[in-house]
């Protein structure tokens, strides 16, 4: 029997993860994105891996860069994670910063990560980049969580 696309959608939201936005730049434009779907693949060489629809506004520009960066958000950045994902308010607006190498990143994040394109793999309708980690940016803070299709907070 085949699983059905909301059942596997229900069964996934059972795992809770972080929150980022990736970001790459071409020609003048900044995309972004929201993404739940980021992990680390490797120490040596530093690899981190995110999952992107190929639907995605977004993803021929990941697609053809040389560089992109990952910012994990942070517990108060709830609506920037919306605007990412495509559910901004009328007017709104999200100024980005930019990191030493120039890539644009969300402020306030709790860690940056500027990748080089290392390897883009098929995964069905999404794509899956490698990135070969080039340089980092860590601050303290709680992380923003999605669980159940909903934005949480940690509690101990």
């Amino acid at each position: 029997m085949p699983v059905e696309p909301k059942d596997f959608k229900d069964a996934m939201s059972r795992f809770a993860s972080g929150v980022t936005v990736v970001t790459v730049e071409q020609g003048a434009e900044v995309y972004g994105i929201t993404v739940s779907a980021f992990i680390s693949v490797s120490i040596a060489p530093p690899l981190i891996l995110v999952s992107i629809d190929k639907r995605a506004a977004c993803h021929d520009a990941i697609a053809r860069a040389e560089r992109f960066a990952v910012s994990v958000l942070a517990a108060g950045q709830v609506d920037i994670s919306n605007y990412y994902a495509g559910w901004r308010q009328p007017g709104q607006t999200v100024e980005l910063t930019r990191t030493e190498r120039g890539l644009p990143v969300v402020p306030g994040a709790l860690a940056w990560v500027e990748c080089a394109m290392f390897n883009a793999v098929e995964g069905g309708d999404h794509t899956l980049f490698l990135g070969r980690v080039e340089g980092l940016t860590t601050r303290d803070g709680e992380p923003l969580i999605y669980f159940r299709s909903r934005y949480r907070a940690l509690t101990d």
